[in-house]
């Protein structure tokens, strides 16, 4: 959440936090699990980008490339004030039921 609170050090806009279940690399080959990220505008694009820092990596591109590749599912958007108020009781996510049942078989 701290990535979409400080997006605009990063000229993106109209920035959301978005959670859902992707398909785990590696190690949890085939294993579906708990994600979040950002999604944003950046000026002069024309499609929405999804902006992942997760496990020491730098990811931005095209929103669809990502859940495509990432098999995203369950994904679900939130403004980051809905997201900060969300995360005031220190749930940090998942906030809706079909991806905390993802997240937690």
């Amino acid at each position: 959440m701290t990535l979409a609170m400080e997006a605009h050090v990063l000229g993106l806009e109209n920035v959301s936090v978005v959670q859902g279940t992707l398909m785990g690399e590696g190690n949890l080959e085939g294993v579906r699990f708990g994600h979040s990220w950002v999604g944003a505008d950046i000026p002069g694009r024309t499609t929405r980008v999804a902006v992942d820092y997760s496990s020491g990596n730098s990811l931005i591109m095209d929103r669809g490339t990502y859940r495509f590749l990432q098999h995203a599912r369950d994904v679900h958007e939130y403004s980051v004030a809905e997201a900060i108020s969300l995360a005031a009781n220190g749930n940090f996510g998942p906030w809706t039921t079909d991806v905390l049942a993802a997240w937690h078989p």
